[in-house]
């Protein structure tokens, strides 16, 4: 909503956070709700929003719209993966991450799917 999407910035203003990579976009933003039990476990529930609204492939790996992100993949010490956004966008960022000699980690958390064997051959942890 407008109204998360304002209040999200703040903070990260309020916060310091650099958020200079960072675009938005139209539509609604994800929510995580997080459930913590009495024995301290967690469970949590993911409904996408714009993590889940990516250009294909190609575009990302070769083509205008993916430039933005490569030129941070470029800038980056390494980088870690999330689940919450689409396989192919995580494949492209590996992909990109290696060629420029950079370590790709992953957190396996998210989503109960398998990974995309494609990420195998790039992830260091």
């Amino acid at each position: 909503s407008v109204a998360n999407t304002a209040l999200l910035a703040d903070m990260q203003q309020f916060g310091g956070v650099n958020t200079e990579g960072c675009s938005e976009l139209e539509g609604p933003t994800g929510t995580a709700y997080i459930l913590q039990f009495e024995d301290n476990d967690n469970a949590i529930v993911l409904v996408g929003g714009a993590n889940q609204d990516w250009p294909g492939l190609a575009s990302l790996l070769g083509g205008n719209e993916g430039s933005g992100l490569r030129a941070a993949i470029g800038r980056s010490s390494a980088v870690m993966l999330q689940r919450e956004v689409p396989d192919h966008v995580n494949v492209a960022v590996a992909q990109c991450a290696a060629a420029l000699g950079k370590d790709v980690f992953m957190d396996v958390g998210g989503t109960d799917s398998p990974l995309d064997p494609a990420l195998l051959p790039y992830l260091g942890v």
